[in-house]
């Protein structure tokens, strides 16, 4: 477990600054979207959120991958995601942050996946989620093609 714990550490040094900036700023980008859905939809928040979640991703992953990303992926969660984003900025959270949802949920289903073994590994939530993995697993569907493909990004 210890040398989980170094493997982690290092994986972390070897991200560039660039990186590291997109992945804090990706973060709080999240935090004021759930926070705007805590505080009954507030557009402000939303919107602000939906800004730094999206100038996160282009700094975390660079702007090239993030287009090729956007394009190569199915057009149907693609067009729903800026959908959502454009319906928060235009005045209309709610209906916004439901398509938002489901654009995400098509982009980034694959990948669930593999988010909830990470999570598992974190210290105070981890223990609720290695409960919980073998449900999400089958709910969500673990196929090796899947790892392979999330492996390969």
């Amino acid at each position: 477990s210890d040398a989980h714990w170094r493997q982690r550490e290092a994986a972390t040094m070897n991200m560039s600054d660039t990186t590291k900036i997109g992945v804090a700023i990706t973060g709080f980008g999240a935090f004021f979207t759930f926070l705007g859905v805590m505080l009954f939809f507030d557009r402000g928040l939303m919107a602000f959120g939906n800004i730094l979640v999206l100038g996160g991703l282009f700094f975390s992953i660079g702007s090239q991958n993030a287009f090729a990303f956007f394009k190569t992926e199915p057009l149907k969660g693609s067009g729903l995601f800026f959908l959502g984003v454009f319906l928060v900025l235009a005045g209309w959270p709610f209906l916004g942050f439901v398509a938002e949802a489901g654009g995400a949920f098509y982009l980034f289903g694959r990948f669930v996946s593999k988010l909830i073994s990470n999570l598992a590994w974190i210290p105070f939530i981890g223990p609720i989620f290695g409960m919980l993995q073998s449900r999400l697993m089958s709910f969500f569907g673990n196929s090796k093609k899947d790892d392979q493909t999330v492996n390969s990004v």
